[in-house]
Parts: C-alpha cells; structure tokens; sequence
C-alpha cells in the first residue's frame, strides 16, 4: 500500500462503472511493470474506488495530440507500447533494456517485437557498437533530423557564403542536440547516403556546393595576397586592409578565411596571419642553414624576427612537421633523400 494522487487523463470525469485512462503520481516508489493490476481505495473514509491495470510503470506527463496518441497506442498490445515509447525517447533511440524493465519482458523477446516493428518500417535501427547498444527510433525522429540539417547548412552557408565547409564539431552540436549526438557517425552517414549534405575530414557541406569568389572578391583577393606577400615575415594588420584597399571589413574577412581555407594564407597559433609563401621559405631556408638543432634567439636573428612573430612561426612550423621541439631547443626535420 502506498499514497498517491489520481487524476483522469481523459476530457470527461469517469462517472461510476465507467473506465478510462488516469495518472497516478505515488508518494514513493514501487516495483511494477506493465500489465500489473492494482486497487485504488481512498483513505478517509476508507472506500474503494475501483481498480485496473498498468500500462506504463514510467509514465511521463504530455498534453494535447501527444496525450491523446500516447493513451490510444499504451492501450494497444506490447508492440504498440514501443512505438510510444519510441517516440518518447524520440532521437536518442530507444534500448530493448529499458523497455525490457517497463514490459516486464526478457530483453531477448523485446528485441524480437522491436525488430518486428523495424521489418514493417514501423521503426528505424540504430545498429550496435562497442560502446553502446542498439536503439530503434521512429522515422518520424528521423525526419525531423533530415529537415533540421538541411535548414541549419543552408542557413549557415547563407551567411558564411565563402567558408569551405561548416565544421564538422558545430553541424553536431546544431543538427543534433542533445542524445542525438552521441550517435553522430549513425545520422551523418544516413544523412550523407540521402545525399542531404557531404562529410569531407572535419567538414560538413551541402552536396555539389562549393565557394566561389565573385569578380568583386577576387579582386579583393588579389589585393590581399599581394600585400601578404610583399610583407613577407612583417606582413599587414587584417583590421588595417579593409580601409588601404576600400572594402568593407566583414567582406575583407570573409576573403582572407576564404585564402586560409584555400592554404594560402596561413593562421599561426594566437590567430596571426601569413603568406604561406613566405613560410615556405621559411622551411626552405632552415634546411639549408645545414643547422641539425637551433634555439629561439638564433632563429630570431638569423630572419629578423621579433619573438612576437618567431614564436607563433616555429610553432606552426612544428605543426606541419618542418622542425620538432626539444626542450628549449628545436630540431630541423629532414625529409628522407
């Protein structure tokens, strides 16, 4: 015996010897699953009520259409009961474990019906790996997934016209919130199969697309590259380019992230900015200095180099595998004759 309160989920009161859904919210926890018969009794004065069964020992609160759908299809068979709770998990999937404990049921004989649902494209499966189980979700879910990606690339390549690629790490967070990422590799590869969008490396992009400068940009571009490149190791300021060439700004810095995605201007550690000309020589230089290892001063006045530029340079030299850092010292890597 346990305290609860009941309420009728129906629009009309349940007069005497009629039936209908209700929700019951107990004082404290007990054991049940799904088709567990119970007695309700009211305490003061001692009166029985009626009695019934249980449809879902977890039930979670919906209004409307959703209500509405949830008490028709819990008051159906097992399989109809995972349908519903399919869709309650929504884009994260439902496990045959969880819905195992609700159905009072083996998992085994729970996957059985929900494979049932699968062959009749009732529910779509999320297929196994090492570091979860399988999940089914409604193709409803799935849907939504689809639609989201396709608004979600379109308005970011609206705004970001020159980018490459949206980054792989934010079409996640933004496509697929929540649960749903943590099965990224699933919807992405259904995603990229439906041909809704492309995975190129760390890149997401919609299918057929790719940046192109306007006359006006290119020009731009051309602009950019010479300053960069006449500058050398003291290249320009990019907050200085956008008036010295006439353009406005936000479009100045759409053309240089264009250049840095194009690899030829490169972004050093701390966001400075460089011909990748002039790293190259850079690299070349070094190689044929005939140095086997070097220390910051000696770099910095063997190119004329303040530290506020040598450091970030001799870090992104280490990135691209031009010289390997030993301590205070850095090693020149030679490539095998």
């Amino acid at each position: 015996e346990v305290h609860g309160r009941m309420r009728p989920l129906g629009e009309r009161p349940i007069e005497p010897g009629d039936s209908g859904a209700v929700e019951i919210r107990l004082a404290t926890p007990v054991a049940a699953i799904r088709g567990d018969h119970f007695i309700v009794r009211r305490t003061s004065p001692a009166t029985t009520l009626g009695g019934g069964r249980i449809l879902d020992p977890s039930w979670r609160r919906r209004r409307g259409a959703a209500l509405e759908r949830a008490v028709s299809g819990l008051g159906g068979d097992a399989s109809a009961a995972l349908e519903v709770w399919a869709a309650e998990e929504g884009e994260g999937g439902l496990e045959a474990a969880a819905a195992a404990r609700r159905l009072g049921l083996e998992s085994r004989r729970v996957e059985e019906l929900l494979e049932a649902l699968q062959g009749e494209q009732r529910l779509l499966e999320i297929p196994a790996t090492a570091a979860r189980a399988r999940r089914w979700i409604p193709p409803a879910a799935y849907q939504r997934i689809a639609d989201r990606a396709g608004r979600t690339l379109k308005t970011y390549f609206a705004r970001e016209r020159l980018a490459k690629g949206m980054p792989k790490a934010e079409a996640v967070e933004r496509i697929l919130p929540g649960a749903a990422g943590q099965l990224a590799d699933v919807y992405l590869a259904w995603l990229q199969a439906q041909e809704i969008l492309t995975v190129e490396g760390d890149r997401v992009n919609l299918p057929g697309r790719s940046a192109r400068l306007s006359d006006e940009e290119s020009r731009l571009s051309r602009q950019i590259m010479k300053r960069f490149g006449d500058g050398g190791l003291q290249p320009p300021v990019p907050s200085q380019l956008a008036p010295e060439i006439g353009a406005k700004p936000q479009i100045v810095d759409g053309v240089i992230e264009f250049l840095c995605q194009q690899g030829r201007l490169a972004r050093l550690p701390g966001g400075l900015l460089m011909a990748a000309s002039a790293i190259e020589e850079v690299a070349s230089q070094l190689r044929d200095t005939g140095w086997e290892k070097f220390k910051v001063p000696r770099f910095k006045e063997r190119f004329g180099l303040t530290r506020k530029w040598a450091i970030p340079i001799l870090e992104h030299l280490d990135s691209i595998g031009v010289t390997r850092r030993l301590g205070d010292e850095r090693m020149i890597v030679r490539r095998p004759l």
